[in-house]
């Protein structure tokens, strides 16, 4: 039996749940609208694991999931700025994500195939396979825009933490310590076990629920309740 569908929907049930109080009782500030954007985009992409295994379309959710992942880093280094009172233009932030998620939706082969097991998806990619000779300088584009802007923007909130206030500060360490907790167990299990790599944003997204509690109790302590 496969667990997944389960375990994809009720996680993101509890993350559009976490999106729902932030905006009905938490104050409104620009953090708080990125940080419900962030964990309502992990919701959105474990909705699309549910659909994909539970109606087997691994044509359709395979890439709706894709496109809804592919703007997590973005979003991420976009709140570390604003939180950090760093103005950059947001247009500058989105042109890869957009790109690959134009690629996602129009390419007709950009689904090679998917599987669900117990606890995570395995979607494979027509870009991120070497093998096919389409995949290398994609995959290198993609990816170190990925990694790129979270390291980014945990290193934000590493330099704010050395200036600011007490309560900011506590924020920083709890932020920086959700992506700790989303990335290092990924990464180890995909090191340990390389037959996993296409997985990769599958157990990312699972141990992301950790990361949308962090963001969702930084959301609290920068702007508190209405």
């Amino acid at each position: 039996m496969c667990f997944t569908p389960y375990i994809s929907l009720l996680i993101a049930i509890i993350e559009f749940g976490l999106v729902a109080v932030m905006l009905l009782f938490f104050r409104r500030t620009l953090f708080r609208n990125l940080s419900a954007m962030f964990i309502f985009l992990l919701g959105v992409y474990q909705f699309t694991e549910f659909m994909l295994c539970s109606s087997g379309n691994v044509e359709i959710w395979g890439r709706l999931g894709f496109v809804a992942y592919s703007f997590l880093p973005a979003l991420a280094l976009l709140a570390s700025l604003r939180f950090c009172n760093i103005k950059i233009h947001e247009i500058l932030l989105y042109p890869v994500p957009v790109v690959f998620s134009l690629l996602a939706l129009l390419l007709p082969d950009f689904i090679l195939g998917g599987k669900c097991y117990g606890s995570y998806v395995d979607v494979k990619l027509l870009l991120f396979q070497p093998a096919l000779n389409v995949g290398f300088i994609p995959g290198m584009v993609y990816w170190g825009y990925y990694f790129s802007f979270i390291f980014l923007a945990c290193y934000l909130l590493y330099r704010n933490y050395r200036t600011a206030t007490k309560a900011r500060r506590e924020i920083d360490v709890i932020e920086v310590i959700g992506v700790l907790i989303m990335f290092v167990p990924t990464l180890t299990l995909i090191l340990i076990f390389p037959a996993l790599s296409s997985a990769f944003p599958s157990i990312l997204c699972k141990f992301a629920f950790l990361l949308a509690i962090a963001a969702f109790i930084g959301a609290y302590l920068e702007g508190g309740l209405r």
